[in-house]
């Protein structure tokens, strides 16, 4: 471990082109210069909470691999760093090449991924496309991360070209707190709790979609299994069908020759009407007998489900955020 915890650094602290293969730990430090870790290589954890960093701290070219604290729980000591040019990294692994010449053999160092944890107010330069690895420490309590959110947006988000930077740091915020009451200490909701993690969903709206395509497989698969031939009968009812009589009840029978793919495809047609169908259809009602009934109307009320959380639940800018980053990126 690289230890340099309450350190003073009275001049500039230069640690370019230094690799840490260990905890390095700046707990308390004081940085009165500016702090240079530019090409730095961190391998392991590193940890800045409660340094007192004067200037901004420059991350370009370095890689970080593992989790790195910021932040300070003085509200009037705000840190800065950039990592703009930083090379942050997901989970994965480094192949080091052997070195014949003195006997070391090829290697594989495994790593966890970059993780940059606030643990209190912090200026960042940062692309958006680097949110994905900004977290809030999860045992702050709630107001004391809602402040760490307020201020990175007040602080490095203030304009308004910084719309979605502030919408997306909204979700991280959201995304934090999830299971976690409002209170200034930390204590989680159980999760028994009807609300748990559902307002995500306002955030990310269009994930509903993977929730649709579930209910329309499993109802699919639902329909395959006991009303196949219901379903194939109802498909092609408008086509020549033969009514037979048995002790006073009309049986549908049809003349096609429906082979099982044509089955499936039919009874995937039928869930995905039925979940998109606001009006229930008279003529549904009015085909099935009561016990299959009760499986197409709870399908029918999934997709209203569906539909109202998609209305109520969206945060206002999340459709069209979502939107443009399909259509224009």
């Amino acid at each position: 471990m690289s230890e340099f915890r309450g350190v003073q650094f009275n001049s500039r602290a230069d640690f370019q082109d230094v690799q840490f293969n260990s905890r390095v730990n700046f707990k308390g430090a004081q940085f009165n210069n500016s702090a240079d870790f530019r090409q730095t290589e961190f391998n392991d954890l590193v940890d800045f909470r409660g340094a007192r960093i004067d200037s901004m701290v420059d991350f370009s070219l370095a890689a970080i691999k593992d989790t790195i604290f910021v932040g300070t729980e003085n509200s009037s000591d705000i840190q800065r760093y950039d990592f703009k040019r930083a090379v942050l990294l997901s989970k994965g692994k480094q192949i080091i090449s052997a070195d014949t010449t003195r006997g070391i053999p090829e290697k594989t160092l495994k790593f966890p991924g970059t993780k940059i944890l606030l643990y209190g107010s912090v200026d960042l330069k940062i692309q958006l496309e680097k949110f994905e690895f900004i977290q809030l420490c999860d045992t702050l309590n709630y107001y004391a991360k809602k402040d760490i959110i307020s201020t990175l947006k007040d602080i490095s988000f203030n304009e308004d070209k910084y719309k979605k930077e502030r919408f997306e740091l909204d979700y991280i915020f959201a995304k934090s707190t999830m299971y976690q009451k409002e209170l200034p200490y930390y204590e989680r909701y159980s999760i028994s709790n009807p609300t748990y993690g559902v307002h995500l969903l306002g955030y990310r709206p269009f994930r509903l979609a993977y929730w649709a395509l579930g209910i329309i497989i499993i109802f699919a698969l639902l329909y395959f299994i006991k009303m196949r031939v219901q379903i194939n009968n109802y498909i092609f009812k408008d086509e020549k069908v033969e009514l037979l009589s048995t002790k006073g009840k009309k049986v549908i029978k049809s003349y096609r020759n429906i082979s099982n793919a044509e089955t499936i495809i039919n009874c995937l047609y039928f869930s995905t009407m039925l979940l998109f169908t606001f009006r229930l259809k008279k003529d549904i009602l009015t085909f099935f007998e009561m016990k299959e009934k009760h499986f197409i109307v709870t399908e029918w009320v999934f997709g209203i489900i569906i539909f109202i959380a998609f209305l109520m639940l969206a945060k206002a800018g999340s459709i069209l955020h979502t939107l443009k980053s399909l259509l224009i990126g």
